[in-house]
Protein backbone atom coordinates (compact mmCIF):
# COMPACT_ATOMS: atom_id res chain seq x y z
CA UNK A 1 0.00 0.00 0.00
CA UNK A 2 2.75 2.50 0.99
CA UNK A 3 4.53 1.51 -2.53
CA UNK A 4 1.27 2.73 -4.53
CA UNK A 5 0.95 5.81 -2.49
CA UNK A 6 4.71 6.49 -3.35
CA UNK A 7 4.51 6.05 -6.86
CA UNK A 8 1.33 8.25 -7.05
CA UNK A 9 2.88 11.02 -5.44
CA UNK A 10 5.76 10.76 -7.31
CA UNK A 11 4.60 10.56 -10.43
CA UNK A 12 2.06 13.53 -9.62
CA UNK A 13 5.25 16.04 -8.93
CA UNK A 14 6.43 14.77 -12.15
CA UNK A 15 3.39 15.55 -14.40
CA UNK A 16 3.34 18.86 -12.74
CA UNK A 17 6.95 19.77 -13.85
CA UNK A 18 6.49 18.30 -16.93
CA UNK A 19 3.26 20.45 -17.45
CA UNK A 20 4.95 23.15 -16.46
CA UNK A 21 7.97 23.00 -18.78
CA UNK A 22 5.88 22.01 -21.74
CA UNK A 23 3.88 25.18 -21.19
CA UNK A 24 7.12 27.29 -21.07
CA UNK A 25 8.39 25.43 -24.53
CA UNK A 26 5.03 26.45 -26.04
CA UNK A 27 5.65 29.90 -25.10
CA UNK A 28 9.07 29.82 -26.48
CA UNK A 29 7.47 28.53 -29.83
CA UNK A 30 5.20 31.95 -30.09
CA UNK A 31 8.49 34.28 -30.31
CA UNK A 32 10.90 35.01 -33.05
CA UNK A 33 13.96 34.25 -33.44
CA UNK A 34 15.67 37.00 -31.79
CA UNK A 35 13.70 37.15 -28.77
CA UNK A 36 13.81 33.33 -28.05
CA UNK A 37 17.95 34.05 -28.28
CA UNK A 38 18.34 36.36 -25.53
CA UNK A 39 15.65 34.47 -23.37
CA UNK A 40 17.37 32.44 -20.42
CA UNK A 41 17.41 28.29 -20.67
CA UNK A 42 15.59 26.79 -18.20
CA UNK A 43 14.73 23.34 -16.94
CA UNK A 44 16.63 20.61 -18.74
CA UNK A 45 18.42 22.59 -21.37
CA UNK A 46 20.69 24.03 -18.50
CA UNK A 47 21.88 21.46 -17.49
CA UNK A 48 21.56 18.89 -20.67
CA UNK A 49 25.10 18.78 -21.16
CA UNK A 50 26.41 18.58 -17.94
CA UNK A 51 26.98 14.38 -18.14
CA UNK A 52 29.86 14.75 -19.99
CA UNK A 53 32.02 16.59 -17.75
CA UNK A 54 34.26 14.75 -15.49
CA UNK A 55 33.71 15.16 -11.89
CA UNK A 56 35.33 17.58 -9.85
CA UNK A 57 36.51 15.34 -7.62
CA UNK A 58 37.01 12.13 -8.91
CA UNK A 59 38.92 10.31 -6.29
CA UNK A 60 35.55 10.75 -3.67
CA UNK A 61 33.60 9.72 -7.06
CA UNK A 62 35.31 6.26 -7.30
CA UNK A 63 35.76 5.74 -3.88
CA UNK A 64 31.59 6.23 -3.36
CA UNK A 65 31.10 3.90 -6.59
CA UNK A 66 33.09 1.55 -5.15
CA UNK A 67 31.23 1.60 -1.75
CA UNK A 68 28.22 1.52 -3.73
CA UNK A 69 29.44 -1.69 -5.26
CA UNK A 70 30.60 -3.04 -1.56
CA UNK A 71 27.26 -2.25 -0.12
CA UNK A 72 24.73 -3.58 -2.60
CA UNK A 73 27.16 -7.15 -2.97
CA UNK A 74 26.63 -7.84 0.57
CA UNK A 75 22.64 -6.64 0.28
CA UNK A 76 22.38 -9.26 -2.06
CA UNK A 77 24.66 -11.74 -0.17
CA UNK A 78 22.74 -11.62 2.80
CA UNK A 79 19.10 -11.80 1.03
CA UNK A 80 20.59 -14.82 -0.66
CA UNK A 81 21.96 -16.50 2.52
CA UNK A 82 19.30 -15.94 4.53
CA UNK A 83 16.30 -17.30 1.96
CA UNK A 84 19.05 -20.56 1.69
CA UNK A 85 19.90 -20.74 5.03
CA UNK A 86 18.46 -20.50 8.60
CA UNK A 87 19.98 -17.58 9.30
CA UNK A 88 16.76 -16.38 10.62
CA UNK A 89 16.51 -18.27 13.57
CA UNK A 90 18.80 -16.03 16.13
CA UNK A 91 18.38 -12.54 16.15
CA UNK A 92 21.83 -11.34 16.33
CA UNK A 93 23.23 -14.13 13.43
CA UNK A 94 21.69 -12.11 10.40
CA UNK A 95 23.89 -9.04 11.54
CA UNK A 96 26.70 -10.49 12.41
CA UNK A 97 27.07 -12.43 8.95
CA UNK A 98 25.99 -8.92 7.46
CA UNK A 99 29.07 -7.29 9.67
CA UNK A 100 31.45 -10.62 8.11
CA UNK A 101 30.56 -9.64 4.58
CA UNK A 102 30.81 -6.37 4.92
CA UNK A 103 34.35 -6.85 6.01
CA UNK A 104 35.26 -9.47 4.00
CA UNK A 105 33.48 -8.01 0.64
CA UNK A 106 36.26 -5.00 1.23
CA UNK A 107 38.26 -6.30 -1.61
CA UNK A 108 35.29 -5.68 -4.14
CA UNK A 109 35.48 -1.98 -2.76
CA UNK A 110 38.85 -1.35 -3.86
CA UNK A 111 39.15 -3.13 -6.94
CA UNK A 112 35.82 -1.30 -8.44
CA UNK A 113 37.08 2.10 -6.77
CA UNK A 114 40.68 1.42 -7.85
CA UNK A 115 39.99 0.30 -11.57
CA UNK A 116 37.77 3.05 -12.05
CA UNK A 117 39.97 5.43 -10.95
CA UNK A 118 43.06 4.07 -13.10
Amino acid sequence: MMVLFLIGLVSIILLRTLRKDYARYGKDDDLDGMERDLGDEYGWKQVHDDVFHPPAHPILFCSLIGSGYQIATVAILCIVITILGDNYIERALLFSTAIFLYAAISVINGYAGGSLYA
